[in-house]
């Protein structure tokens, strides 16, 4: 729970609002709590178990964000059903959907996702992410994911909010019938 704590007590410091998202965002603190995470992590690896034996365990994953999660071949798939060039070097495309390691600010963190959100403007691309999120976390052995997303970023075509909404919830439920998996 430190890292909860220390979450919470970053939050107070760090908010702000972002206007074209419509929403406070808490940048600093998230940050802060991944580099807490990182170090908790490198202990658990150093001092408790190896993957294999993190592999076996049934996970849970409760804030998984669609259009950051999605695998380098779902993106290259979505991207060629809208003729969207890509670099052919995983590495390179890589750079381009990862947020940096050390951003620099919010705007550079959420970059990644102005690249993605292009590719996520049909009930087929939303149905094939949330998929492709799901079968991604059922190979890692999680048995329970939330996963979000803004329906309002694919709404650039012709899809409604609702319409966004239930093709996710299709691609969610398709994933549930394939994976021992909740989502």
């Amino acid at each position: 729970f430190p890292v909860i704590a220390f979450f919470c007590n970053q939050v107070d410091h760090a908010h702000f609002y972002h206007p074209s998202l419509g929403c406070y965002h808490y940048y600093n603190a998230l940050l802060a709590a991944y580099v807490k995470l990182k170090s908790i992590y490198a202990f658990i690896k150093e001092n408790i178990m190896d993957f294999a034996t993190l592999h076996t365990l049934g996970k849970t994953e409760l804030h998984c964000h669609l259009d950051g999660s999605l695998s380098l071949n779902c993106i290259r798939q979505l991207a060629q059903k809208i003729n969207q060039p890509l670099p052919a070097d995983d590495n390179a495309l890589r750079k381009l959907v990862q947020a940096p390691e050390n951003s620099e600010n919010l705007a550079d963190y959420l970059k990644t996702f102005d690249f993605i959100a292009p590719l996520l403007q049909t009930k087929e691309a939303l149905q094939m992410a949330a998929f492709d999120v799901v079968a991604q976390a059922a190979r890692e052995n999680v048995r329970y994911i939330e996963i979000r997303f803004a329906p309002v970023l694919s709404t650039a075509g012709d899809l409604t909010l609702s319409q966004a909404t239930e093709a996710v919830i299709t691609g969610l439920h398709q994933a549930m019938t394939q994976f021992d998996i909740i989502a």
